[in-house]
């Protein structure tokens, strides 16, 4: 068998293939151009725009006052596609000052995407000069690359004279005329290069323009507005695998005088245990020291409408919201622009409305360290990351701090709204459907079936409000099903107004009806009867020894000598127990020797179920953890089990209260959270 041995032959459009097709749009291709200026050490970039909307006529210039390059660099780095000469530097012994952000030596080819044209003027540092012209049209007429030949030219310095160096990119023959849309969203582009709040020192971009008396300003946005004026901030540091430092601030406005601020700091926060990193394999990411920063705002309108700056505001958060990322303070597009979810923040809101961030509230950043976040590899189309394990653990990262951060903003938001807040009620929708009812043209039968349909519905949510707040407040399922049926019932109602009354109509009106029946049904039920609190806890412990078991987690039960009798709905009751339960579940899993108890304890005529750990304890307020969708888990909770418990306990003259282990007469074994369900001997527990 005869082999051979053969090399590629690129074809001469690669290099239009890689600046027309790799590059997104305009806006990318120059901000690709001044990222290579900064990586040359400039301190300043003028970004010139002539007669854009003319394209033989106009053109777009690039010149900085950074290193330049000589001969030998213009020959074999700049001209030589995949260099991988800023990628050495980050490996080499003695590194510049100014870490180079570009890595894959193509992001000079999307000057394709711009203009046909391009001419490089260049200077190194006792050099003479460098002329490149490069016509891409030469590109498309020959058949393999090795057969287009470019000139480079040597000269006396015409534009970097005086000993200065640089590099001047002129970009001619534009290949589409631009209209005011496309400046401004290069201009917000190169806005977003850096942090308005974190600048880079000795770097700037100065934008020129002449458009032969067209106007074409841009009104520049006052983002110290959006630093002013938001509620809720964070500023967190990540470090490995341990948020270092953590601070919230909740600041009211003036006008929200019933609300006091607050500032939270934690420190040294374990964000993944032991198990999950290796379960995801982590072990081996390093992205160095991490920051977040996020300013959030309040949309509701009884909040918004009241700032005196609103409209600014608005216009900045249309903007600029959204969590961006910066690498030595430089963007890393495109993460922050509307159309990357890259968080998966819409999807998360969607799925939990009122305990999740949204993107068009929020001005966030996140920024990295150059050097020590190599593990993150830019993609060569300069969208994003490429997705490898580091990334993931990195988008973990970030995505864990915000759900800790929205621990305390759920809080805050929950105490604007018992405040402020104002609602329609649903009984006022249901009564606008039954007018149109009434002046709809369906027959007199009908009508009255439907008109029937929704008086019952108006009845029977009544109940359903008045007995679920005897028995639980706002945060138990049942308060999700008060949530989702008064959507329902307005989305009937711009339904019935877009549609007026049709076969639909009826038939959603009629199972509406039905399943508020249904959940009347379920409430109303009051079985309760007489047991032992030590018979509860031994038949709550039929379940949960499968899950101690699964979770090899040791336990121990104490009971009472004498059984203390409670008349008690015993389903619901073993429902506290375990959501109580499942929370110790959560918080033991990254200790050693993992350890739960289950005792009773009867004193001054009171029952207690004490449920204790040896986890880490509460890590934010107790008052704060009972709270509705409030929850200190750093990957997010529902916030739901002990809310749930509270409320069912209150309602029924008993009580959830946070125990020391002295009180609890426990062992020092037991060092986390140690809560007891206490309820009054024969109390009767209302379902």
């Amino acid at each position: 068998m005869e082999i051979k041995e053969k090399v590629f032959k690129p074809r001469a459009d690669i290099l239009i293939q890689l600046g027309d097709q790799l590059i997104k749009n305009e806006n990318i291709a120059l901000l690709e151009l001044v990222k290579n200026s900064y990586d040359a050490n400039a301190t300043l970039v003028n970004l010139e725009f002539y007669d854009i909307d003319k394209p033989l006529i106009g053109s777009i210039n690039i010149q900085d006052d950074g290193d330049g390059m000589d001969i030998d660099t213009v020959t074999n780095v700049w001209m030589e596609p995949g260099n991988t000469h800023k990628k050495e530097l980050l490996t080499q012994d003695k590194r510049p000052n100014r870490l180079p952000i570009g890595e894959k030596g193509i992001g000079r080819f999307g000057a394709y995407k711009i203009a046909q044209k391009i001419k490089l003027i260049t200077r190194a540092k006792n050099q003479k000069e460098i002329i490149v012209n490069i016509d891409w049209s030469t590109f498309e007429s020959q058949k393999y690359l090795q057969d287009v030949k470019v000139k480079i030219e040597e000269r006396v310095p015409e534009i970097f004279v005086n000993n200065k160096t640089g590099t001047r990119i002129e970009l001619t023959c534009l290949k589409k005329a631009w209209d005011p849309k496309d400046y401004k969203k290069v201009i917000d582009g190169i806005d977003s290069l850096m942090s308005p709040w974190h600048m880079i020192d000795n770097f700037k971009v100065d934008i020129t323009k002449n458009m032969e008396g067209k106007k074409w300003d841009i009104v520049p946005y006052d983002y110290s507005l959006l630093k002013d004026s938001s509620l809720f901030q964070l500023r967190a540091e990540v470090n490995g695998n341990i948020i270092t430092s953590f601070e919230y601030k909740f600041k009211p406005y003036d006008f929200l005088s019933k609300i006091k601020s607050r500032t939270e700091i934690l420190n040294n926060i374990d964000i993944f245990n032991e198990n999950e990193i290796k379960q995801y394999q982590y072990d081996n990411c390093d992205l160095g020291k991490i920051v977040i920063e996020l300013d959030v705002f309040d949309k509701d309108t009884n909040i918004f409408n009241n700032l005196p700056n609103k409209e600014k505001i608005n216009n900045c958060l249309k903007n600029f919201s959204g969590i961006r990322v910066y690498r030595d303070n430089l963007r890393v597009y495109d993460y922050g622009e509307q159309d990357n979810d890259w968080l998966n923040m819409d999807i998360d809101r969607v799925n939990n409305p009122s305990a999740k961030l949204s993107r068009n509230i929020t001005i966030g950043a996140v920024f990295l360290n150059r050097l020590d976040s190599k593990d993150l590899i830019e993609k060569a189309n300069r969208e994003g990351f490429v997705e490898n394990k580091a990334y993931e653990y990195f988008k973990n990262i970030v995505s864990r701090v915000i759900n800790k951060f929205l621990t305390f903003r759920n809080v805050d938001k929950d105490i604007i709204r018992e405040y402020y807040g104002t609602k329609k009620q649903t009984s006022d929708y249901i009564k606008e459907i039954q007018d149109i009812v009434e002046e709809s043209n369906i027959q007199e039968r009908d009508k009255q079936k439907v008109t029937s349909a929704l008086k019952r519905i108006e009845n029977d949510f009544k109940e359903i409000k008045i007995l679920y707040r005897e028995i639980a407040g706002s945060t138990t399922s049942y308060g999700v099903a008060i949530h989702e049926i008064e959507k329902r019932i307005l989305s009937l109602k711009d339904y019935v107004l877009l549609k007026n009354v049709d076969d639909f109509i009826k038939s959603e009106i009629n199972s509406l009806s039905e399943l508020i029946e249904c959940y009347l049904d379920i409430i109303r039920r009051k079985k309760t009867s007489k047991i032992g609190v030590n018979d509860l806890i031994k038949r709550a412990l039929i379940p949960l020894k499968y899950r101690f078991n699964a979770h090899k987690i040791d336990y121990d039960v104490e009971l009472i000598e004498e059984d203390a009798i409670i008349n008690v709905s015993e389903g619901l009751l073993i429902g506290c127990i375990m959501n109580i339960v499942d929370n110790s579940i959560y918080w033991v899993k990254n200790e050693i020797n993992k350890k739960i108890i289950l005792k009773s304890l009867k004193r001054n005529g009171c029952v207690y179920i004490i449920i204790g750990d040896n986890g880490p304890g509460f890590n934010i307020p107790f008052e704060d953890a009972i709270r509705p969708f409030v929850s200190g888990k750093i990957d997010g909770g529902m916030g739901m089990g002990l809310s749930l418990a509270n409320d069912i306990l209150q309602a029924n003259n008993g009580s959830l209260i946070l125990l020391d282990r002295r009180e609890a007469e426990i062992s020092e074994d037991y060092k986390g959270a140690i809560l007891a369900l206490c309820l009054k001997e024969e109390i009767i527990c209302k379902k």
